[in-house]
């Protein structure tokens, strides 16, 4: 490949993949490498379906075949998502645009990948701000939408499992006010412990987060010392938390 054409691919702050009709790689930018999690030269000579989800490669190796029946200069993804999976396994969305292109050893595709979690991430909290001041705007009560709510938040972070706690009373405590839970989780006897317990500001991992006003990811409950449904939660499967104060 010519030196200044390798040099000005590498220039850019895109991922860039060329590969052979077949899949087969035969060359990626250090910046690809880098969103994929390889080492330098670590791609060539493997498949393009290796950056692919493993759901998804028999269905992305029909797509390329379709391609190269008539490929075009295009943009992949334009309506639906995209995505690429890393070298450890992660799965992460993407924007794809293709490119033929004719060398002297025969045809190749050209692909100009893009890491678009942050645009993902921005859309989903704009959609769920949105979502959840509607809720708000239409009731008369905190308590009146406290399911509603938390379905709306849970369901959109993709939660397995959620609480929603409101201070009640004076000097005031938190009280489970709801429960929600994705199709085909339950958690019946963690449930039935929290909606028997309060806590006081301070007082184990919720009162800490009520003080301090911060949020806090744990994401091994064992490891929490104090943890009065830790028992429980092992039982039915709940390995980690994130508590977020309103």
């Amino acid at each position: 490949m010519n030196p200044e054409f390798v040099r000005l691919l590498e220039s850019l702050a895109n991922g860039v993949v060329i590969a052979e009709p077949t899949g087969t790689i035969i060359f990626s930018n250090q910046f690809l490498e880098r969103m994929f999690g390889y080492d330098h030269g670590q791609l060539l000579g493997q498949s393009v379906e290796l950056l692919i989800p493993a759901e998804l490669t028999k269905a992305h190796a029909r797509h390329r075949v379709q391609y190269n029946v008539a490929p075009e200069t295009r943009l992949m993804g334009a309506g639906r998502d995209l995505l690429g999976r890393r070298k450890d396994g992660t799965v992460f969305p993407v924007e794809v645009g293709l490119s033929p292109i004719q060398t002297p050893n025969g045809a190749r595709v050209v692909a100009i990948v893009t890491d678009i979690t942050a645009r993902k991430h921005a859309e989903q909290r704009s959609l769920l701000q949105k979502d959840v001041a509607l809720i708000l705007s239409k009731a008369d009560s905190i308590q009146s939408v406290a399911f509603g709510l938390l379905e709306t938040i849970a369901a959109s972070l993709g939660w397995k499992f959620g609480a929603l706690w409101l201070v009640d009373g004076e000097p005031g405590a938190l009280r489970n006010t709801a429960f929600w839970h994705a199709t085909g989780v339950e958690a019946p006897q963690f449930e039935t412990a929290s909606r028997r317990m309060s806590f006081r500001m301070g007082e184990c991992l919720l009162g800490g987060v009520w003080e301090k006003g911060k949020p806090e990811w744990v994401p091994d409950l064992a490891a929490v010392n104090g943890f009065l449904r830790a028992q429980e939660a092992r039982a039915e499967g709940l390995r980690s938390v994130f508590v977020l104060p309103i």
